[in-house]
């Protein structure tokens, strides 16, 4: 199905869908990773999230390498849903990005944690006294577990949250000219805008469905060896999204092409699930897409899905 995140493609295009939902992309930048071919297997999810993490692709979400968005997502559950506290009216601040010291200080900050109390635990040897803190050691997980041990959170408590990472040595060494600085532009207020620091990397598994993904950067199709565009190029991905068999024959030559033999220009993507980057910044996608390639088997490619 096309999921709501092209609705705004949809418009601009004219383009309504039938049976599929596409997935819009407003004000933010992504990249998507996905296998090409939905005919085959989909690859092991669960192996690439290990080699990835192996290859130094990414962090262990622990300590200060866990995203930014599964911290404010814990903050929400903790603070507004099982304490009732509205952070704005207590006076509380938190710095930009939000890591995981800042989050345990705004847990001291509004009550829910006395500010004598250090979360202790240590890889190597477990829960440590009180007053020692391994920061490189403390994950979600355990971070709940003692927040229930204490009764700061109900017995009850849950956090369903999706295994987001942050970017490894690896994905920077993947980025044009070796990006290790945040980059972005000035709007019309010459204020500079951020968008190079990446927000969290996750699988998204759509089961047996195919997600479209575009954004309001989404290019028209042409063909690759000739430059020419593909008018009726909104009923061939339809048709493709229905059966990935689907092909589109050039009615000047007759030549028969797949849906990834037309040049998007790297601004669609379509499959049954997706790596996903939430504020890619200068990562290089067909760097990522090779080692996924290569990883899993099958061909991977990208799409960029921005304003």
């Amino acid at each position: 199905m096309y999921s709501d995140h092209a609705a705004g493609l949809m418009k601009a295009k004219k383009f309504i869908p039938k049976s599929i939902g596409w997935r819009k992309t407003m004000s933010e930048h992504f990249m998507y990773l996905f296998p090409c071919d939905p005919l085959l297997p989909k690859p092991d999810l669960q192996m690439l999230q290990r080699e990835l993490l192996r290859y130094g692709f990414w962090k262990e979400p622990k300590g200060n390498s866990i995203a930014e968005t599964t911290l404010w997502e814990l903050w929400h559950s903790v603070v507004i849903q099982e304490h009732g506290i509205n952070a704005f009216e207590a006076g509380v601040h938190f710095p930009d990005p939000l890591d995981l010291r800042s989050f345990i200080d705004g847990l001291k900050q509004v009550g829910i944690v006395p500010h004598s109390y250090y979360f202790a635990h240590d890889r190597r040897r477990g829960r440590t006294p009180a007053g020692y803190y391994d920061g490189d050691a403390l994950s979600v997980p355990v971070l709940i577990e003692e927040l229930r041990d204490n009764g700061w959170v109900s017995k009850d408590f849950s956090f369903n949250s999706i295994n987001r990472y942050v970017p490894g040595p690896l994905y920077y060494a993947f980025c044009v000219d070796g990006q290790l600085e945040p980059v972005g532009f000035f709007d019309e207020t010459h204020t500079f805008v951020r968008y190079g620091e990446c927000k969290g990397l996750w699988f998204e598994d759509y089961g047996e469905t195919i997600t479209v993904h575009a954004g309001e950067n989404f290019c028209e199709p042409t063909i690759s060896d000739g430059g020419r565009k593909v008018d009726d190029w909104s009923s061939f991905i339809e048709s493709w999204v229905k059966d990935p068999a689907a092909i589109w024959h050039d009615p000047e030559t007759g030549k028969p092409y797949g849906l990834w033999d037309l040049d998007f220009q790297n601004t669609l993507g379509a499959g049954t699930c997706a790596l996903v980057i939430d504020q890619p910044g200068l990562l290089s996608g067909e760097k990522a897409a090779e080692l996924l390639s290569r990883l899993s088997g099958q061909r991977f490619e990208y799409s960029l899905c921005h304003l």
